[in-house]
């Protein structure tokens, strides 16, 4: 999957912290600002890419655990706990861009 590694802003490079990139993730934004140089950062194609991968691995594990005969409880926990795990690793693979890229 390549080296884990925090967003840098596309203009003045600096890296940003994992909470700026879920901050600016949970925004639900095309767009978010450079919180050292203000400029607009778009999400790389790259990492919009990323993204669907990232819904499936919630979605797959849900579809194989239901399956299974447990109650709602269990399908509901198990959900937020891989939802949370997935968004708590998603901004290590987060890239930005000073240009809105096209998906293809």
């Amino acid at each position: 999957m390549g080296v884990i590694y925090m967003p840098v802003c596309d203009h003045c490079k600096k890296k940003w912290t994992w909470k700026e990139t879920v901050f600016s993730k949970l925004m639900l934004s095309s767009s978010a600002p450079c919180p050292y140089c203000g400029e607009k950062q778009y999400a790389s194609a790259k990492t919009r890419k990323r993204g669907g991968i990232m819904v499936l691995s919630v979605i797959i594990p849900m579809f194989i655990v239901s399956l299974f005969d447990f109650s709602m409880l269990f399908y509901i926990l198990f959900g937020l706990i891989v939802f949370f795990i997935v968004m708590g690793l998603s901004p290590f693979y987060y890239e930005l861009s000073s240009k809105e890229e096209s998906l293809w």
